[in-house]
């Protein structure tokens, strides 16, 4: 039995593209209802001094002027980025507790 290939070769295009307009259509549903801010819900969390420095092992953490935390603190790492907790001006510096 001979199969006809280009029928084949239809039906696995138009399944390509029903797959990726269902995709589209999720997503424009999504951003036009709002429900898109479900999966960013815990990035503000994530992103403030105090959460990124007991991330990366450090037990505690203060938002300084620019440059004093390497001038005050022996035990201080300056932690560069942008921080929800930080102000203009200052910088995130986690503390080595002992």
């Amino acid at each position: 039995m001979k199969m006809n290939k280009r029928a084949f070769e239809l039906s696995t295009t138009t399944i390509v593209v029903a797959i990726i307009a269902l995709i589209v259509l999720v997503v424009l549903i999504g951003l036009l209802t709002g429900r898109l801010n479900i999966y960013s819900s815990g990035i503000n969390e994530l992103t403030t001094c105090k959460n990124t420095c007991k991330n990366i092992g450090y037990g505690d953490s203060a938002t300084l002027l620019k440059g004093s935390c390497k001038k005050e603190l022996s035990k201080g790492r300056v932690i560069p980025g942008t921080f929800g907790d930080v102000k203009e001006g200052e910088e995130c510096c986690c503390l080595i507790t002992t």
